[in-house]
């Protein structure tokens, strides 16, 4: 129980970190797009850092289906970036990050980018985790060869 509890903090923990550098990244980017002109009211700024924590936890916390042995991986995938994206997606409203009034092409466009977005985390996390996978099993081989 402590060491999934670790587990867990600690997914957490990387995705509140990746989720917040993401937002300060976009904050940046934003800035320098509108010429240091990027105003934000009405507590703009604390709702969008809040999004940005919820997302992170949107992620980290579903991620621990990986470690259910039963589950095809397709499913695994399936309940961790739906359960994520849709956090992702209710807090990109929230936060005014999905133009609602700007129409369906902005809100599609919008979503899918933040979509794509998660994916492509995902992906780079799913990579890292593999070749770390390799490396483990090729140890295990050359200690059995030994």
């Amino acid at each position: 129980m402590i060491e999934f509890m670790k587990k867990l903090l600690h997914s957490c923990a990387v995705g509140c970190l990746i989720s917040l550098s993401l937002f300060v990244i976009g904050g940046i980017i934003f800035d320098f797009f509108f010429h240091g002109q990027f105003v934000l009211e009405n507590y703009g700024f604390s709702k969008m850092a809040a999004a940005s924590l919820l997302i992170g936890l949107g992620f980290a916390l579903p991620s621990g289906i990986y470690d259910h042995q039963r589950l095809p991986f397709g499913l695994k995938v399936l309940i961790h970036m739906g359960i994520g994206c849709g956090i992702l997606l209710l807090s990109a409203c929230l936060a005014g990050w999905i133009p609602v009034q700007a129409g369906l092409a902005a809100i599609l466009w919008a979503a899918g980018a933040e979509i794509a977005v998660a994916f492509l985390i995902w992906l780079g996390f799913y990579l890292y985790y593999r070749q770390q996978t390799a490396k483990i099993n090729r140890r295990i081989k050359e200690k059995a060869q030994s």
